[in-house]
């Protein structure tokens, strides 16, 4: 089996979604001054690899931990679709929809 992490690192380079608030990292702790290294991180919901659950757009949806963890993990596709026409449109989420649509009719 081929295990492929889809994460993302942290940092002020990270895609968020467009129109979604920039990550802000911030240094509040130093070993030279406070004898440990601390930094702060602010991310919007929307910020690197995500699943979004019900809940975010039904007020009565399922949260995330309404589900068990092994829900998110087995067999799956990787399609790489970085510099493609299909990506470089998606502006909004309506998009991601025109997207999954396009995808179902060239049999992906």
């Amino acid at each position: 089996m081929n295990i492929v992490d889809l994460t993302l690192p942290i940092d002020i380079k990270t895609p968020t979604f467009p129109g979604g608030p920039k990550p802000e990292i911030k240094q509040v702790a130093t070993i030279r001054v406070d004898g440990w290294n601390e930094k702060r991180i602010s991310i919007g919901s929307h910020f690197s690899t995500h699943v979004d659950a019900p809940f975010h757009m039904l007020e009565a949806g399922k949260k995330l931990d309404d589900y068990p963890i092994d829900k998110f993990i087995g067999e799956a596709m990787v399609i790489d679709v970085k510099n493609k026409y299909l990506y470089s449109n998606i502006k909004k989420p309506r998009d991601f929809t025109r997207l999954t649509q396009e995808l179902r009719i060239i049999g992906v």
